[in-house]
């Protein structure tokens, strides 16, 4: 016994100190020494001004990039944003279905689809994921990012394609509920793990203003085939 206590204690006693915590640059730096070489297309949903997207160029500079906005309040930058780097800006929202939906667009950096709660709606066109890397004809292997309010499921639904040739996805995350019907963190990361991802890295944790409670993050899934995923030592 003294002797398993003593190797326990080596152990634990060798491991590095706990890491500050993690910002979105880092998460970024940690996808392009993961996968980064592996990532021909990079389709960023919920882009807003493509502020997300600038910074992942300063990480993945050899992508083509797909943004995706409902909201045309950001046309204008993400236009520059995507001149700049030669990608595609799409004024659409990600859905399950090619068609229309009600967008809430009463928050210009919070939209969504429209709840019954919504204070102003419009309607918008809607675009299956798949449907637009079809259209575009961008290569794979891809790396998806949603930052899309709770909405991601229908999103998934409709990027069956996608996520089949996907080398990583970037999801924003909720510990509280935020739409009728929006899974919470641990339930998104099932959802993943159904579809043969697992977290392999997190970043950006805020607390809740009212009460100071864990709000959200984002983390990084790989998937469940990762070399990462088989190594079993702590250094």
């Amino acid at each position: 016994m003294a002797n398993l206590v003593s190797k326990l204690t080596a152990r634990f006693a060798a491991k590095p100190a706990p890491s500050a915590p993690a910002t979105m640059q880092r998460l970024l730096e940690r996808t392009a020494q993961l996968i980064g070489p592996q990532v021909a297309t990079v389709i960023d949903v919920g882009a807003s001004t493509g502020s997300w997207s600038y910074e992942c160029l300063q990480a993945l500079p050899n992508a083509r990039y797909l943004l995706v906005e409902a909201n045309r309040t950001h046309e204008a930058n993400l236009s520059r944003f995507a001149a700049y780097c030669n990608g595609i800006a799409e004024y659409v929202a990600a859905s399950d279905q090619d068609g229309t939906l009600l967008f809430d667009d009463s928050d210009a950096y919070g939209g969504g689809i429209a709840t019954a709660t919504a204070a102003r709606t419009i309607e918008v066109p809607c675009r299956r994921l798949d449907t637009l890397l079809q259209t575009h004809q961008l290569p794979g292997p891809y790396l998806l990012k949603l930052d899309t309010h709770g909405f991601e499921m229908p999103i998934l639904a409709g990027a069956q394609h996608c996520l089949a040739n996907a080398a990583g996805v970037i999801a924003e995350v909720y510990n509280h509920q935020i739409a009728p019907g929006s899974l919470l963190f641990f339930e998104l990361c099932q959802a993943m793990a159904e579809r043969g991802f697992r977290p392999a890295y997190l970043a950006d944790v805020m607390e809740r203003p009212a009460d100071g409670t864990f709000w959200q993050m984002d983390i990084l899934f790989l998937p469940k085939g990762h070399p990462s995923f088989g190594i079993t030592t702590f250094a």
